[in-house]
């Protein structure tokens, strides 16, 4: 009876097929790129204002993100990647900022993009462009029983997912609930003092390497011994993929079984910090393929294309 459209940065392309012609609401799309380089600074995060503009400088797995650039992107949404010259002009204003650095295009180890979907209100620039968020009945357009979350992003979203449920229960002629997500932790957030969780996390994973124990505590937080268990019966399975990488074969599992991965890309880019580093090595994209193919039921030919496919969405980032 009800349809809420939360397809972010394709919200309007959806809404195109669904009102059949020009859609009711339009968004503007700004992409912003983060870099990945050897640490700078390992216990603080810095924010520089720089000619107008401001940039980050963030402590993260050992080593530092830099991000992240505004600008309008006019391409489909699917197109989106870190150019060359995105990372060009993002080094520039931070060795403009922090002229010390003196970072060039050698040092970057890996980059990645992202796209904001906000409300067009006629911005002259997508910098300048409300942050706001919007809840849109398409009744009026001849679409009834749709509704799109626009906008918004990371820190107010959970706000936004509560508006748009009770205006769904309202239209159902549901009783309003009331939400406990804005005092429950997320999923695994429950860990207690951080030092306490860590010795935690040590002491129930002492087989596995220090490097392998922080990636589990990281990613999964309290839910980490739920993914140990995943290993039962083979050991192998919470040894890291590689030589290179912490990330280890049950994480794999996990992603598949509990967080809907259906591809390598899945679980490479969105689901492990398998990828997040940069390329983690053939050997660790291969292992994971691997283990996938038993849950997915791929043959050796379909796991080969897995990987190839995962290795051709790294960007090239060295001059």
């Amino acid at each position: 009876r009800v349809t809420l459209n939360c397809a972010g940065p394709w919200a309007d392309l959806l809404l195109a097929k669904a009102e059949g012609g020009d859609p009711s609401v339009h968004l503007l799309r700004s992409k912003g790129i983060h870099a990945i380089v050897p640490a700078i600074t390992r216990t603080h995060a810095l924010t520089v204002q720089h000619k107008g503009k401001h940039f980050f400088v963030l402590p993260w797995r050992g080593h530092t993100i830099l991000g992240t650039t505004d600008t309008p992107f006019k391409e489909h949404p699917d197109a989106v990647r870190p150019l060359a010259e995105d990372i060009d002009d993002m080094l520039a204003a931070v060795n403009g900022g922090l002229p010390f650095l003196r970072i060039n295009r050698s040092d970057v180890l890996h980059a990645y993009a992202g796209l904001r979907p906000l409300v067009d209100d006629g911005a002259s620039s997508s910098y300048n462009a409300s942050r706001k968020s919007e809840i849109v009945d398409h009744a009026k357009s001849g679409a009834a029983g749709l509704f799109s979350a626009i906008g918004g992003k990371w820190t107010t979203s959970r706000h936004v997912a509560e508006k748009a449920v009770d205006l769904v229960q309202a239209r159902l002629g549901q009783t309003r609930k009331n939400p406990k997500t804005g005092e429950r932790p997320l999923p695994g957030g429950a860990t207690g003092r951080i030092a306490a969780f860590k010795s935690t996390v040590g002491r129930k994973l002492n087989t596995l390497p220090s490097g392998a124990q922080e990636a589990m505590g990281r990613l999964y937080g309290a839910r980490f011994d739920a993914v140990a268990r995943l290993a039962a019966g083979d050991a192998s399975l919470l040894s890291p993929l590689s030589n290179s990488v912490h990330d280890t074969g049950a994480a794999v599992l996990h992603a598949v079984r509990m967080e809907m991965a259906v591809n390598l890309a899945d679980v490479v880019f969105r689901r492990t910090g398998l990828g997040g580093l940069g390329h983690p090595g053939k050997p660790a994209l291969e292992r994971a393929a691997q283990i996938m193919a038993r849950e997915m039921n791929w043959d050796a030919t379909e796991s080969a294309r897995q990987v190839t496919s995962v290795e051709a969405l790294f960007p090239v980032t060295a001059a």
